[in-house]
């Protein structure tokens, strides 16, 4: 339950970021239905990459354990895996460290405050 509840966390939060005034970045398919995290995660990692914040051949910082976190969630929905403590808690912790860099960066405060 951790780990749905973390990729929902970060989703809304990803969500927020793009929709901000100040990236205006659509988070919609249709008019009814998101996008989802893997585009989220990819829309802002464009608009990182053309603000000049990372290279071009770079990825977001804790890519790599987001992407994780939504493999193990559509794992968990669809088909019932357990995630072991170890797995979930360093998932967590970049969970955690993604949401308070950027927050920072992007809304000047950390949401954890």
């Amino acid at each position: 339950m951790t780990i749905i509840a973390v990729f929902q966390g970060i989703e809304a939060f990803l969500y927020t970021i793009l929709k901000d005034p100040k990236l205006d970045i659509s988070i919609f398919n249709k008019p009814d239905k998101t996008i989802g995290m893997r585009k989220a995660l990819n829309k802002f990692q464009t608009y990182l990459q053309n603000e000049g914040d990372i290279k071009n051949n770079e990825v977001i910082k804790y890519r790599n354990s987001l992407d994780q976190l939504v493999y193990l969630r559509d794992q968990i929905v669809h088909k019932g895996i357990n995630v072991s403590k170890k797995e979930c808690h360093s998932l967590i912790d970049d969970a955690f460290k993604f949401v308070s860099e950027y927050s920072n960066k992007i809304f000047h405060y950390s949401i954890f405050i």
